[in-house]
């Protein structure tokens, strides 16, 4: 749940700055970049702890931190990729990178639940 409520807040206020209906004050930016780093340390410690589970999946590890890796990344240089008029083409991979991060999150944590389940199944 934490990945949906992070995602979200974090695409309307991209969506804002990205149609211009909002101005990019400063603060509003570094709340934006809080969250993306707070949803990218969530992706990355929900991979680590289904790769700890006994069906775990190491792939899936790499893949959480690698994904994470280069959403922060871009976020944190898109100003100076591309800052003339394709412009909006990083942001559309800051988009789509980030709705990348949230599948691989979502599925660590399946596997993650269902690890447990199985664990707590053969516990019983």
């Amino acid at each position: 749940m934490l990945f949906r409520v992070l995602f979200m807040t974090n695409l309307i206020l991209g969506l804002l700055f990205w149609s211009n209906i909002a101005p990019e004050p400063d603060w509003l930016v570094q709340i934006h970049m809080l969250i993306g780093i707070l949803f990218v340390a969530a992706i990355w410690v929900v991979g680590l702890a289904q790769s700890r589970r006994k069906a775990g999946s190491i792939g899936l590890f790499a893949s959480s931190f690698f994904i994470g890796l280069i959403i922060v990344f871009v976020g944190l240089n898109q100003e100076s990729l591309l800052p003339t008029s394709p412009h909006w083409v990083i942001q559309v991979i800051h988009l789509l990178l980030a709705i990348a991060g949230i599948g691989i999150g979502e599925a660590a944590a399946a596997r993650y639940k269902r690890g447990v389940a199985a664990a707590s199944a053969s516990a019983a």
